[in-house]
C-alpha cells in the first residue's frame, strides 16, 4: 500500500502551487448530526477507539472478512467474466488491504489505471473547495463571475459550483462538468491535473483532465484509496470533509439516499452517513465508498460488462452494513 498522507500534508503542499492559498478550505458547512457510537460484527476490540465529540467509532476492517473477500474474488471474477479487477481497503490506522486480478482479455491493467470518469466528481469537489479559499468566490458564485468572458463556460455562466457538484453524476450534463473544470483552470491559472497534484497530494498517479467534452479521470484502486485515506485522517470535523458530506439534495428519502458535494450519501439507521460514488460507463464499473462513522473506505475498480454485478456480490462479503445503494437507482438513475 502506498504511504498515506495526512491532513497536515494538505496544508504544507498548498504553498507549492502558484495561485493557490496555503491553507486548506475553512468553509464550514453544518455537520450531519447523529453519529452514534455503534459496534460492528467481528471488530478487533484493541482497534475500537471513540474519537471526537461526534462519538465516531473507529473500526478496522475485519481480517475474517478480508479473507472471505480474497477467497471469493477469483470465483466472482470468473462468474461475471471480469477481465480486470482491483480492490483497495483503507482505514484510520493506515492498515489496509489491496489486490489486483487480471486475466485473458484484459485491456486496462491496474498498473496503468482504469478509466473512471464517474469518480472524478469527489475530486472535483475537493479541488473546488480548496481553490476557492484563495479567491473572492465560493460554492455559490456563478461560473460567469469566477471566469468572466470565458467562452467555454458561457452556456453555464449562471450555474454555481454547488449546483453542478450536487447533481447526480448520471443526470449531470458532461458539458456542465467541463464548464466547472474550465472555470477552475481559468481562475487559478493551472491545468486540472496540476491542481490535483497541488491540492490533493495523496493522489499521485491519477490523471484528471478536460478531454473529449468531459472531465476524464484515470486512476488506480490504491491511488483513489489514498484520497479516501486522507479524508479519513482529516476527520469528520474537518470543514472541507464536512462540506463534502453535507446533504444538499434528496435522491430517495425513503431509502435514506441523498446528494452531497461530489458524493452520493446513504444515511445510516444508527446515525451518520456513508458517502459513495458509482462510475458506470463503456465496460468499466467502479464503486468508491467512504464510511466516516467507522473511519474506513474501499474502492472496487472493474473492467467488464458485469463489473457492477460483481461489486454488488462482493461488497456484503467485506462490509457488514446493509446498503440501499446496492439496489438499482442507488446511483441516481
Amino acid at each position: 500500500m502506498a504511504t498515506r498522507h495526512t491532513h497536515a500534508l494538505f496544508r504544507r503542499r498548498l504553498t507549492a502551487l502558484p495561485g493557490v492559498c496555503a491553507v486548506f478550505p475553512t468553509l464550514l458547512i453544518g455537520l450531519l448530526a447523529g453519529c452514534a457510537t455503534t459496534g460492528a460484527p467481528e471488530q478487533r476490540p484493541a482497534q475500537a477507539v471513540t474519537t471526537s465529540g461526534l462519538q465516531v467509532q473507529s473500526v478496522g476492517w475485519s481480517r475474517q472478512r478480508i479473507h472471505a473477500l480474497a477467497t471469493a474474488l477469483p470465483t466472482l471474477q470468473q462468474q461475471y467474466a471480469v477481465p480486470s479487477l482491483a480492490v483497495s481497503l483503507v482505514s484510520e490506522y493506515g492498515e489496509g488491504w489491496s489486490r489486483t486480478f487480471t486475466g485473458p482479455g484484459s485491456v486496462s491493467r491496474p498498473v496503468s489505471g482504469f478509466p473512471a470518469d464517474g469518480l472524478a466528481m469527489p475530486l472535483l469537489a475537493s479541488l473546488t473547495l480548496a481553490a476557492s479559499e484563495s479567491r473572492p468566490w465560493g460554492l455559490r458564485t456563478p461560473l460567469g463571475q469566477i471566469a468572466p468572458r470565458h467562452a467555454e463556460i458561457q452556456p453555464y455562466a449562471e450555474s454555481r459550483p454547488v449546483d453542478l457538484l450536487t447533481a447526480p453524476y448520471f443526470e449531470s450534463p458532461a458539458q456542465a462538468r467541463t464548464a466547472l473544470a474550465a472555470a477552475l483552470e481559468a481562475a487559478t491559472g493551472n491545468a486540472l491535473n496540476a491542481l490535483l497534484r497541488g491540492l490533493v497530494p495523496s493522489v499521485t498517479h491519477s490523471q484528471l483532465e478536460r478531454r473529449a467534452g468531459d472531465v476524464r479521470l484515470t486512476t488506480t484502486a490504491d491511488d483513489f484509496g489514498a484520497y479516501l485515506q486522507s479524508l479519513i485522517q482529516a476527520g469528520a470535523r474537518d470543514p472541507a470533509t464536512a462540506a463534502l458530506l453535507a446533504a444538499h439534495g434528496t435522491v430517495d428519502a425513503r431509502r435514506g439516499l441523498y446528494q452531497g458535494l461530489g458524493w452520493s450519501l446513504e444515511r445510516q439507521p444508527q446515525g451518520g452517513v456513508i458517502a459513495y460514488q458509482w462510475s458506470n460507463a463503456a465496460g468499466y464499473h467502479h464503486l468508491a465508498l467512504l464510511d466516516m462513522h467507522r473511519r474506513r473506505g474501499l474502492v472496487f475498480l472493474t473492467q467488464g460488462q458485469q463489473g457492477r454485478s460483481l461489486i454488488e456480490a462482493a461488497l456484503p462479503l467485506i462490509d457488514e452494513t446493509p446498503h440501499a445503494l446496492l439496489s438499482r437507482g442507488g446511483d441516481g438513475r
